[in-house]
């Protein structure tokens, strides 16, 4: 009975070091989701500007 508790225990143990690892690589996957896209849409933003700018001029 005592084996099998500690069995049960190391599990858990070992169940929650994984999850904390991949709510850790998952916060900074989306942390560079966020990143990229912001990067993106400024990009985007900006074409969209040049060209409002370039068919005023013209």
């Amino acid at each position: 009975m005592a084996s099998s508790i500690l069995t049960i225990q190391n599990f858990q143990k070992e169940t929650l070091v994984e999850l904390q690892g991949f709510a850790k690589n998952l916060g900074d996957t989306l942390n560079q989701f966020q990143t990229d896209t912001k990067g993106v849409l400024q990009q985007t933003a900006d074409e969209i500007n040049r060209a409002v700018d370039q068919s005023i001029q013209t």
